[in-house]
């Protein structure tokens, strides 16, 4: 629970509050394992297993990132809609996922979760809260899909401190000459006192108060500004000045609050009040040293007794509502994963204006310039909402509701990090305001981020200028992001968290001899020609060795089965970022049984094959007792025989490269052959129908039914089909056509529970099975031009129909999408 002393001032004096609970963070202590490096091996990719587009942009990254396959969870409980109640959050998203973790064994070397698309973005968790507690107003109760998972250690618990804005201790405050009163100094109940006659507005009481406690604490530039005021209030200008001026040498740097001060009014038309203002415009400064994340790493924060642990979360797109397209995602993941180590050209541009939004921030400016130009990277501050005419944009810190970045003429570099400080940046329901973050991937942006609700411009609850800084020495962007803000509840970060373009990746040489059969030994003695910690070793994605540089090092094999591994070599550099480098290699042990065959059969037997098109395998293994197909550590069939035929739908795989492998079981042995690696194609391109003229059609689609006709403006309501007149019973027919206005796969999404059919410009589409209690998706691979929608079925009772489509995100059926032809 908040502490009531907390509460009550939040509610009336933010200022004073804020200030304390920002210094707070400061004093958070850290214990347990160091981190070694973000690496493939440590990211958990977790899919939504209803949905093709999420098995899409996973298949993609899996292949791109070479996440080891036991790394990929599928989860098949997950609604793909834009909102859930907290505890369904944690009954079907981080319950599961915890737990397949720990089946897997892979708990421990999970240092972060990477959401595929088609998970809900936002959590209701008003459930978690007590009906006797009230919250401030900005502490809306709602949190993102990405920092409930960060805060998972909270979640759980069903403790609502995840609310906090100081409950990331992984966070890097701002260094300070100053040291702000905690609540374990023997006279913080005279600076809550003290605080509390400010709350009403009492300065004459608070005043001697605040002159008993800077003799304790001359550091604490929130108590130097508060005296400044009640001296101010009091007619003493000059003493008020001097105290001023204390605060802002122990770091007082709250631009925005010490010009709109009105306690401060009587000091305004001094020139050593506007000396001290310009002094605050551009103060500089570093943050505490940053270092490599590990979620074995135990933080001690102020709310709580016992230590708090998190995961690195972000989502790796999103192509619901306001979304991107599945294009638009996969050709963001491709530019991050070769923009590593390239140290791109380009500035870092900090977009100052006279919005709420950017002067949250302001104060911070000069210094993340400053921290950038020391690691001579180029950076500017510019007035105005965007970067104009830029050609190399290397990250962007804005702060607008809405912009235009194609009328900017402006470029961002691979691996850039742009975001904008926006009440619905991440409210990404398709009737929303203000610009979404998917408009910064769509234009190149590697990773952005925004709230999932009202935020009310706090700059904890977004990342501060220093996300560049970090990202600029070498930290992913990931680490980054979770350095940079310190309560990270509502914010919804997506982009690749492996990508990592300041990060040079240690180069070294490595000798790999395949294991002989009579003497499964790996002899590992690695070559370093760069500046290297460490070096660790992972068979089929998981930890088995380690040893410091210059050491070898021997692994034995004798209790690994038969059959083909990988062996991952990765060096550890020498560096707070601890970047890696890493090399693969594949070999086979044999020394009870041959691997067995997997080989795909049928009229498409070249390795691809269109997406809903059965695929046929033949797997045999001389003396097995069984075979199992594994797809991303999950089982796809089993055959209890030596040989046999595996029959799947490729939409179980979804669309991409996609890697299977056979194992077999004998009485004492087992087995497993090498990946067969498949391409799973779009399904036919839909050819686009002429239609001659449709500027007289209505807006939205025709219902029929029987010999009634009527226009529909809208499906978003579920029960927009009864509301329409159709009975239980009566068979229906919903008609539309929609322009597209590029060739593209498009989707489309059933919710609920009545039986449908598809026509499509004429031709039969078979949609998935219905299945009431989850959402029901396909791909359309449609031609640029018209298309016509035919959807025939028969309500049943208590139905539920709404219908989705899009490209660039999708909306339900509508007017905006859809036109009918007059009868």
């Amino acid at each position: 629970m908040f502490p009531d002393w907390i509460f009550d001032m939040l509610r009336h004096r933010f200022r004073l509050v804020y200030v304390l609970l920002a210094s707070l963070v400061t004093l958070d202590a850290h214990r347990g394992a160091a981190g070694a490096g973000l690496g493939p091996e440590n990211v958990a990719v977790v899919v939504n297993d209803r949905s093709w587009t999420s098995k899409t942009v996973a298949n993609h990254y899996v292949q791109l990132r070479q996440i080891p396959p036991q790394n990929v969870i599928y989860l098949d409980r997950v609604r793909a809609v834009e909102q859930i109640p907290v505890e369904e959050f944690r009954e079907t998203i981080l319950r599961p996922l915890m737990a397949a973790l720990t089946e897997r064994g892979l708990e421990p070397q999970i240092e972060c979760i990477a959401y595929s698309t088609d998970f809900p973005w936002r959590i209701d968790v008003r459930g978690d809260i007590p009906p006797e507690t009230q919250l401030p107003r900005f502490l809306t109760p709602y949190g993102s899909l990405t920092g409930m998972t960060y805060l998972g250690d909270l979640v759980e618990r069903k403790d609502i401190n995840y609310l906090q804005l100081n409950s990331n201790a992984y966070f890097r405050p701002r260094t300070s000459p100053g040291r702000e009163p905690t609540p374990e100094d023997d006279d913080f109940p005279q600076v809550r006192q003290a605080l509390e006659h400010l709350q009403k507005d009492e300065h004459a009481q608070a005043l001697p108060l605040l002159e008993v406690l800077l003799k304790n604490h001359e550091k604490s530039a929130l108590l130097w500004y508060n005296h400044a005021c009640c001296l101010s209030l009091a007619e003493r200008e000059a003493e008020a000045l001097k105290s001023l001026e204390r605060a802002v040498e122990n770091g007082w740097s709250n631009l925005p609050q010490t010009e709109g001060d009105e306690d401060l009014a009587a000091l305004r038309t001094t020139d050593e009040y506007r000396e001290l203002l310009e002094r605050m415009r551009k103060p500089l400064f570093d943050v505490e040293p940053a270092f490599t994340f590990s979620h074995r790493r135990e933080f001690v924060v102020p709310f709580r007794q016992e230590p708090i642990r998190y995961r690195l979360t972000t989502a790796l797109g999103v192509t619901g509502g306001r979304g991107n397209s599945v294009a638009e995602v996969l050709h963001g993941l491709q530019r991050s994963r070769e923009a590593d180590g390239t140290r791109p050209a380009g500035v870092f541009v900090f977009a100052r204006n006279q919005d709420i939004r950017t002067k949250t921030r302001e104060g911070w400016f000069a210094a993340a310039e400053d921290q950038l130009r020391k690691l001579g990277l180029s950076a500017a501050t510019v007035d105005g909402n965007l970067p104009k005419d830029e050609p190399l944009v290397a990250g962007v810190v804005a702060g607008v509701a809405g912009f235009d970045w194609a009328a900017a003429e402006s470029t961002l570099v691979p691996g850039a990090l742009a975001e904008h400080l926006t009440s619905f940046g991440a409210m990404l329901d398709f009737n929303a305001s203000q610009t979404p973050i998917s408009e910064w991937i769509r234009h190149g942006a590697a990773g952005t981020s925004g709230t999932v609700h009202e935020p009310y411009a706090l700059q904890a609850k977004f990342p501060t200028p220093f996300l560049h800084v970090h990202y600029a020495r070498g930290f992913t962007l990931a680490e980054a992001f979770y350095l940079s803000v310190s309560g990270p509840y509502q914010l919804l970060i997506v982009g690749d968290p492996l990508c990592r373009p300041w990060g040079s990746a240690p180069e070294f040489a490595f000798e790999f001899r395949t294991p002989e059969a009579d003497r499964p030994v790996l002899k590992c003695a690695p070559h370093a020609t760069e500046n290297i910690a460490k070096y660790e070793y992972f068979l089929n994605g998981r930890p088995v060795a380690s040893h410091a540089a210059g050491e070898s090092k021997q692994i034995a094999l004798e209790d690994l089965p038969d059959g083909y591994h990988r062996l991952t070599v990765s060096a550890v550099a020498d560096a707070p970022a601890a970047t890696r480098g890493s090399k693969t290699f594949g070999f086979t042990l044999g020394l009870r049984a041959k691997p067995p065959e997997l080989v795909q059969i049928g009229e498409s037997d070249t390795g691809n094959v269109a997406w809903g098109v059965p695929l046929r395998f033949s797997a045999s293994c001389d003396a097995a007792k069984s075979l199992s197909l594994h797809h991303n550590g999950r089982v796809l069939g089993t055959i209890e025989s030596d040989s046999g035929v595996f029959e799947i739908a490729s939409e179980v795989l979804g669309i991409g490269p996609v890697a299977l492998i056979v194992s077999a079981s004998g009485d004492d042995w087992r087995t497993q052959s090498e990946p067969l690696i498949l391409s799973i194609s779009p399904p036919p391109i839909h050819t686009a129908i002429a239609v001659e003229d449709a500027s007289t059609w209505s807006a939205g689609l025709v219902l029929i039914v029987g010999e009634n006709r009527q226009t529909i403006e809208s499906l978003q309501a579920g029960n927009a089909l009864s509301n329409a007149g159709v009975q239980p019973g009566d068979p229906f027919q919903l008609e539309g056509y929609t322009q597209v206005d590029r060739q593209d796969l498009y989707q489309l999404v059933l919710h609920g529970n009545v039986p449908l059919t598809l026509e499509l410009n004429g031709i039969p589409v078979e949609l998935p099975a219905d299945d009431s209690e989850a959402f029901r998706n396909l791909p359309l691979a449609l031609e640029a031009g018209w298309h016509r929608f035919v959807f025939r079925g028969t309500l049943p009772e208590s139905s539920e129909c709404r219908i989705e489509f899009g490209n660039r995100g999708r909306r339900p059926l509508d007017g905006t999408q859809f036109r009918s032809p007059p009868p």
